[in-house]
């Protein structure tokens, strides 16, 4: 049964990407030339040979150096589309990461972003995003379910507050619901699995046990 718990140790154990793509500059002020770029993200000094870039038209690009926080690459030429762009990074073979389909039709600094989704706003190259409006929007949903606000609007009657919702969060809340719970449901068959996969290699390795001890009766 130990091993049964190393095994759940293991699998609960939050994991994270050691290295991302962070920020993508796909139009910038200019002439696109020279000034195109791609951030990536380092939890720790990671070696980048072996890895390589590759844009939604299929053309790759190998790293080398090293990374360690923030990593810049600047293309020396256009490699960037302005819409229906996309970025994987790969690991040989492997895929690490990729972004969502981007467009940027407007010759400024901003750029896409990740913070827990892809993000439109102003660049931070070289340094930390900036959440900050994803943040404000987690506190007003917080603050929208302790007080039972909807768009600033809070009904009373009497001393309780009445909840308003339309249909659009009711239909969210609805299927955030549904996949929390096939989240769950996955994790328990497969703990069920594992579990019986263990039972039966304890029922094997009593049978052995028991066969040796027959064969050493037999042999005396």
């Amino acid at each position: 049964m130990k091993y049964l718990w190393i095994i759940l140790f293991i699998l609960l154990i939050p994991t994270t990407t050691a290295i991302r793509i962070n920020e993508v500059e796909l139009n910038p002020a200019g002439s696109d030339t020279g000034q195109e770029w791609i951030e990536l993200y380092c939890k720790s000094d990671t070696e980048l040979q072996g890895y390589k870039l590759t844009n939604n038209d299929g053309q790759n690009l190998e790293l080398s150096g090293k990374c360690d926080g923030y990593y810049v690459y600047v293309f020396e030429k256009q490699w960037l589309d302005n819409s229906d762009e996309k970025v994987f990074l790969y690991q040989g073979d492997k895929l690490i990461d990729e972004t969502d389909l981007l467009k940027d039709d407007k010759n400024d600094d901003y750029t896409w972003f990740y913070c827990s989704d892809w993000e439109f706003g102003e660049s931070t190259k070289g340094e930390k995003n900036n959440c900050e409006k994803e943040k404000e929007e987690k506190d007003e949903e917080n603050f929208i379910l302790e007080n039972g606000t909807v768009e600033g609007k809070v009904e009373k009657n009497n001393t309780n507050e009445v909840l308003v919702l339309n249909p659009k969060d009711i239909k969210n809340i609805e299927n955030n619901s549904k996949q929390d719970k096939t989240k769950y449901f996955y994790g328990f068959a497969f703990f069920c699995v594992l579990l019986a996969c263990l039972w039966i290699l304890k029922i094997i390795k009593n049978g052995q046990r028991r066969n040796k001890r027959n064969q050493g009766s037999n042999d005396s």
